[in-house]
């Protein structure tokens, strides 16, 4: 159930992201189906779909960048969870799509496929994303209680804490131009984000 009128039970994972995202910058009434995804493809596959889309969307439609941050704070805390058997994918997201993604970005300008500008860029769009999506998951672990399934995963704040020491530990003293070190800038420099999250004041 994306929208009324968009969905069908036969599209396949891709599609339907595509039109639930669609849905979202029509500004339209929108919902995405995370647990039938899950049934048809893993969590890494579909993370990565989804980063890809959003990616795509913002850098096509002026000002959807915030379409991109409310849509992936959606399917990354548990607002789009059936329940606790369902795998919680922020942890996924940090753990295993954020590396590939920061790695695919120095390949591309390496490469000379992406320029430094379009590089930073998104970057400020994953910053957004991941900033976004673990203030949320840290208000609903203070209003309702811990994440449901999270926890060999443990609390946002130490997700964030994790974020943070990976992020250090490989971006350099010199080093201002690896998508990791504009990331890590982005999230120290964003006051509602290091408000939350004082350690990455450090």
């Amino acid at each position: 159930m994306v929208t009324s009128g968009t969905f069908s039970p036969s599209m396949v994972p891709t599609h339907l992201l595509q039109a639930a995202l669609s849905s979202s910058r029509s500004q339209l009434a929108t919902s995405l189906d995370v647990p039938h995804i899950l049934a048809l493809q893993s969590p890494t596959r579909f993370l990565s779909q989804m980063w890809n889309d959003l990616l795509l969307t913002s850098a096509s439609q002026l000002g959807d960048s915030d379409v991109a941050r409310i849509f992936a704070t959606y399917i990354l805390t548990d607002f789009a969870r059936a329940g606790p058997t369902q795998v919680p994918l922020l942890p996924v997201f940090l753990h295993v799509t954020l590396p590939e993604i920061l790695s695919g970005f120095d390949d591309a300008r390496r490469k000379g496929v992406s320029d430094m500008g379009t590089i930073v860029a998104s970057t400020e769009i994953l910053a957004a994303v991941l900033g976004s999506a673990l203030r949320a998951a840290l208000q609903m672990d203070r209003t309702i209680g811990p994440l449901t399934g999270m926890a060999n995963a443990g609390t946002p704040t130490a997700m964030a804490e994790k974020l943070h020491r990976w992020l250090k530990s490989i971006v350099g003293p010199q080093d201002s131009e690896s998508s990791a070190a504009i990331l890590l800038k982005r999230l120290q420099t964003t006051q509602n984000f290091v408000s939350h999250f004082p350690v990455f004041l450090t």
